[in-house]
């Protein structure tokens, strides 16, 4: 439980918190990394789940440990505020990680192809919109190849797995799944 009493930062018992906590955070962002290196999903798969199902288990500690320590402290605070949407943000690979870590069957997008862009940055990225009959609207990432051989109402089809919190994913240069391929009329 916390003290009444005002205490002054990171002095006394809550030195270990702070770095404990400050490891945890920086071990989540290289585990993020390397899991959006690895996994792919369906443009942005897994974001809305992320916030969804961690927002309240993410605050609670955060909060906790403010209102603990530091609770008359602006600083803090403010720290806090920055420090939250970062936690959600790299919560969203390790979500897929362990999505990914059971697999309860294939995934298969089939259907027409009824928007297409290019996302401009730092690299492109390709992006088909394909109708799938029993799922609607779903967004691709594909490769360039693709792309440019795609045309609107062109049949594709893209596979991927279902992983253990029912999201579908693909391991990227994985064995045995054709990412996505024009089909033949």
């Amino acid at each position: 439980m916390c003290s009444t009493k005002v205490r002054t930062p990171y002095r006394g018992g809550e030195t270990w918190l702070a770095w404990l906590g400050l490891g945890l955070f920086l071990g989540a962002m290289v585990l993020s990394i390397a899991w959006l290196v690895l996994i792919e999903t369906p443009f942005n798969g897994g974001a809305k789940e992320t916030v969804e199902w961690l927002w309240l288990p993410l605050l609670l500690p955060l909060l906790g440990y403010v209102f603990c320590f530091h609770r008359h402290s602006l600083q803090a605070w403010g720290i806090a505020l920055v420090v939250y949407p970062m936690l959600l943000l790299f919560a969203w690979p390790n979500l897929l990680a362990v999505n990914a870590s059971g697999d309860t069957g294939p995934v298969i997008y089939e259907g027409s192809v009824v928007n297409q862009w290019i996302s401009r940055g730092k690299s492109n990225s390709y992006v088909l919109v394909v109708r799938d009959a029993s799922l609607g609207d779903v967004q691709m990432q594909v490769d360039k190849n693709l792309y440019q051989r795609a045309s609107l109402d062109a049949a594709i089809r893209c596979e991927f797995r279902r992983g253990r919190l029912g999201l579908p994913y693909r391991w990227r240069n994985g064995r045995g799944l054709t990412a996505c391929s024009l089909q033949a009329d």
